[in-house]
């Protein structure tokens, strides 16, 4: 997690609540002096859709890392299926979701897309999408897309289908 991104974001809109639960993995940053940030650390995974309710945008400022360039973060799958926005660092798995996550490249361009994610109304189309976009998007679906795969690469090399 990028928590210098996350303060930056917290200090730029002292009216809006930041939370931030999961893991401290690696450094926690320190926002003590920033009283519109709440970490609540790990949650039970059935918790969590409770708290998504009352999510306007969710977060995912990750550092550019190499682990963190390779991830595909479920989370943003998670927030989909809750129909929540969706802002993200730059990763490549993430503009691959493009238009149902908003990603950013820079710190100033985070925090300036989430300012107009703030000031606009979230569209019951755009919700749609996203919540099907997540649907499409779930372990079976994924795996039956990998079957085909498998199965067409078998079927090619006129090799028995499993």
């Amino acid at each position: 997690m990028d928590h210098e991104l996350f303060a930056k974001c917290a200090a730029a809109f002292p009216q809006v609540l930041f939370v931030s639960i999961g893991a401290p993995y690696g450094s926690t940053g320190d926002y003590r002096h920033l009283p519109n940030v709440h970490v609540l650390g790990e949650k039970p995974h059935g918790e969590l859709k409770a708290y998504l309710k009352h999510v306007d945008v969710a977060l995912i400022p990750f550092q550019y890392h190499p682990i963190t360039l390779a991830t595909n973060p479920v989370k943003a799958y998670e927030y989909m299926a809750a129909g929540v926005r969706v802002l993200s660092t730059a990763l490549p798995e993430c503009i691959r979701m493009e238009p149902h996550v908003t990603t950013a490249t820079t710190h100033d361009e985070f925090v300036a897309k989430l300012a107009g994610m703030l000031a606009t109304p979230d569209d019951d189309d755009k919700k749609k999408a996203r919540v099907e976009y997540a649907r499409q998007n779930r372990w079976i679906e994924r795996g039956m897309q990998a079957d085909q795969v498998i199965r067409s690469v078998l079927a090619a090399k006129g090799m028995n289908s499993l």
